[in-house]
């Protein structure tokens, strides 16, 4: 969620994926999860952040039971095998001299295989709830983006945003992100309203849904309780 709210932020993207929830949601009080098959924008951007910030760099260890041969390289029997799955994501050969820019058009009509982004790794070892978790990030993603507007705090623009990563099994932001929130015009004002109570209230989340654990991230010490003009 982190890495998709850092991504999104940058004006272009925001705007077209609002357009998008809004023009879609219209009248609605909030989002309702067969709105998800109508928004094609929100499962690109959300693919896009997945192929750039995959949930782990490296998958899970796996054991060469025969001897083989990939790419000129003898691997033996028995050998230790790490994927890869942050360089798969960003492989200039697959995704063209662009691949460390988030772009979500890129996917629109590709035809990838299973080889070229897997942040679930694949085939029969791929994670089982791969499909829920991609599901969940739309589903809060939209209804985020439908009910407030964004802003990086204390005037930053975005090109001074710092996307420097740090970690070893799970990669994270090396600064945390903290953005700004507005209420969208159309669903009034609250002031002062604590993340968690958003995700309750709009996103129809409970406290102690997983998810709920990942979005305090999203705003800095200052703005825990957030002011929403």
């Amino acid at each position: 969620m982190v890495w998709t709210m850092s991504e999104i932020i940058k004006p272009r993207v925001m705007q077209k994926l609002q357009e998008e929830i809004r023009r879609r949601v219209k009248g609605k009080a909030s989002v309702e999860e067969s709105d998800i098959a109508q928004m094609p924008y929100v499962k690109l951007v959300v693919k896009e952040a997945l192929r750039l910030h995959s949930t782990v760099p490296f998958l899970l260890t796996r054991e060469c039971v025969k001897q083989c041969q990939i790419g000129g390289y003898d691997i033996y029997l028995g050998t230790r095998v790490l994927i890869n799955a942050w360089g798969i994501g960003r492989d200039p050969k697959v995704w063209t001299e662009t691949a460390f820019v988030f772009n979500p058009e890129r996917l629109e009509n590709a035809e990838l295989d299973r080889s070229e982004m897997i942040p679930f790794g694949g085939v029969r070892r791929a994670c089982p709830a791969s499909s829920v978790a991609t599901q969940v990030v739309e589903f809060t993603i939209a209804n985020l983006f439908y009910f407030f507007d964004w802003q990086l705090s204390s005037g930053m623009k975005n090109q001074e945003l710092d996307m420097e990563e740090v970690g070893s099994l799970i990669v994270v932001r090396k600064t945390p992100l903290c953005l700004r929130v507005i209420a969208f015009v159309q669903h009034g004002v609250v002031d002062y309203l604590p993340l968690w109570i958003i995700c309750q209230r709009y996103v129809g989340l409970e406290k102690e849904d997983a998810i709920v654990d990942y979005l305090p991230e999203i705003c800095g010490p200052r703005e825990r309780g957030w002011s929403i003009p």
